[in-house]
């Protein structure tokens, strides 16, 4: 992973340092002044209204992140615990834990292809839909494994559906971000920016949950709130097609 990592930041180095609009390169006074104007624009896009419409399903995409990343692995490790205390090691039942994770990277393929196919073909709101069936799905899913709280088959579709809804969403919100403002730079560095802070404070949280009571509450809250921002953008005022 480290050399990957080392030899995919040295392929930067291959890049042409970017022009202006007007063809010119900048000093190193305009571009510290760029920057400041970067980031000021960045906070003023962050509370403009129009992206405090879609900040909802910003948000909904960290929890999304944080409940895969740090949630998943002790929910299904703590369900081992009463089924397969004697036979299974700790090793063991961390080891299937994260074979169970291999579905959510399917996921994660196969959502976002199909969901944008749909948004092209049929527009829009047929896309938000498809993202609210997944999503509906993936929580009915999420909730069964949860009162099953045993490790098995439900448990594999479970993370698949979870892939499916989550890299739809984000492929919805992508295509928002680059479409639906002026700018084609600041909608993502509001994103990230969003995104990470909400990231880190999720999974904060989530290392508390450990017992089945608490999985129903986080993952419950979850739910209303995932339903809640993916029902109010459809009042968003989408642009039309250029």
């Amino acid at each position: 992973m480290a050399v990957a990592a080392f030899s995919g930041s040295l392929i930067f180095l291959l890049l042409k340092k970017p022009e202006r609009p007007d063809g010119l390169l900048g000093s190193k006074d305009e571009e510290a002044a760029d920057f400041k104007k970067d980031i000021a624009a960045t906070f003023k896009l962050l509370i403009s209204p129009r992206m405090l419409h879609i900040h909802p399903l910003i948000i909904w995409t960290a929890l999304s992140a944080a409940a895969f990343s740090n949630s998943f692995v002790p929910l299904m490790y703590e369900s081992m615990k009463a089924e397969h205390e004697t036979d299974w090691t700790s090793d063991e039942k961390l080891a299937m834990s994260l074979y169970a994770m291999i579905p959510l990277g399917l996921g994660e393929v196969i959502g976002g292809l199909v969901q944008g196919k749909i948004a092209d073909r049929f527009g829009v709101k047929a896309g938000l839909v498809f993202i609210l069936v997944l999503t509906a799905v993936a929580f009915g899913a999420v909730f069964g494994t949860i009162a099953q709280y045993k490790f098995g088959v439900l448990t594999f579709l479970m993370t698949f559906a979870w892939g499916l809804q989550d890299s739809s969403v984000n492929n919805f919100i992508n295509c928002v971000l680059a479409f639906e403002f002026e700018s084609k730079v600041t909608p993502f560095s509001v994103n990230k920016f969003s995104q990470s802070l909400f990231v880190f404070a999720f999974i904060i949280v989530a290392s508390y949950i450990n017992t089945q009571a608490r999985f129903y509450i986080y993952f419950g809250v979850m739910c209303g709130f995932a339903f809640l921002a993916l029902g109010s953008i459809f009042c968003f005022k989408f642009k039309g097609k250029e």
